[in-house]
């Protein structure tokens, strides 16, 4: 992290049972403590459907569901991103064209 030291706190952070240290950006807290609620609530809801795994195939198939929402999204914000480009190409020529 190339942050300075005086913008980062330190926060414990407890997910699958196990403490981790975060160094993060102030102002950031209430974020990660909802990502962390959310990762963990995932686990839970893996763990009560699917018995019998041990806490890396629950970690993994969060990591993985996480990974497919990403993804979904970053598609829908390019989409949307190329639809806002053409709608602006539009206006121009609209505007391009009243002017003249």
């Amino acid at each position: 992290m190339s942050e300075k030291s005086e913008d980062l706190v330190q926060i414990q952070v407890m997910i699958a049972d196990r403490q981790y240290p975060l160094r993060i950006k102030k102002g950031e807290e209430d974020t990660v403590k909802k990502a962390v609620t959310l990762v963990n609530d995932k686990l839970k809801e893996y763990q009560d459907s699917y018995s019998g795994k041990d806490k890396q195939d629950y970690l993994s198939m969060c990591v993985l569901m996480f990974a497919v929402e990403y993804q979904t999204l970053k598609n829908q914000s390019q989409q949307s991103g190329h639809v806002l480009d053409s709608h602006v190409q539009q206006l121009h020529r609209i505007l391009d064209e009243a002017l003249v």
